[in-house]
């Protein structure tokens, strides 16, 4: 029976890390894309209307597969607000490799997901012919007031050289204030590696761009961890044998 006991935070580590792997929190630290300011009063401004993006988090699977991506945010109650497409960046190079099109919608349901068979640059003056990007105030296609001027919202397909992976599930535009994306399978592996991701809305009001650390513990890591909860356990207990 003791020699279970001392097994037993083992094999709960070990467990919860197939099942589960880890989850990473992040903030909105970004106030737009690096080199995406457009010289006007909202480059000092982390969000210059709705919504507001405060927290997220991301989930990595124990094998080093993306899982799922969660978006929090604040004044959400504008009609107009329409999600735009998730870029993701593996191995934080500056370089999309991924793409999930929500092509202006606002409802749940499955989306495409994408991948780039030449080098797609998040930097501005190298690919900017194959972004959607987002309007100016008061013009088309946005209407109204308080918008991130001609930032990247989106991919333009006639110009990029996309191939069509699959479908990712996406929870909608809701009024809650959260919205994830998850069901990615074993499209996007990780590999251990730091990457970006990176989402707004059609009109950029507040940008999330984040840099995620996705360093996931392997099984002889968390072997050893497991081995020095057991030899805890087991000097706890000579400690008590001896009281």
């Amino acid at each position: 029976m003791k020699k279970s006991l001392i097994l037993l935070p083992l094999l709960i580590v070990f467990i919860s890390s197939q099942a589960f792997g880890i989850t990473i929190n992040f903030s909105d630290t970004k106030w737009y894309w690096p080199g995406w300011q457009n010289g006007q009063s909202s480059d000092e401004r982390d969000h210059v209307g709705n919504p507001n993006f405060t927290t997220g988090a991301v989930t990595i699977g124990s094998t080093g597969y993306l899982q799922k991506i969660t978006f929090n945010y604040t004044d959400f109650s504008d009609s107009r607000l329409v999600p735009a497409g998730l870029f993701i960046d593996i191995g934080a190079n500056n370089t999309w490799d991924y793409y999930v099109d929500l092509n202006g919608q606002k409802n749940s349901g499955n989306r495409n997901l994408y991948t780039f068979t030449s080098p797609f640059s998040s930097q501005k003056g190298i690919n900017d012919n194959w972004y959607v990007l987002s309007g100016k105030d008061g013009q088309a296609p946005w209407s109204g007031t308080d918008i991130r001027d001609n930032h990247p919202i989106g991919v333009n397909f006639s110009n990029a050289n996309e191939s069509y992976l699959g479908t990712v599930k996406f929870s909608g535009w809701p009024d809650s204030g959260t919205s994830y994306f998850n069901d990615f399978g074993t499209y996007i592996n990780t590999n251990g590696q730091d990457f970006i991701i990176s989402w707004t809305v059609t009109c950029a009001n507040d940008v999330v761009y984040e840099k995620i650390d996705g360093h996931t513990p392997e099984p002889a890591t968390l072997l050893l961890l497991g081995s020095g909860l057991i030899g805890l356990a087991g000097l706890a207990r000579k400690r008590f044998s001896k009281k």
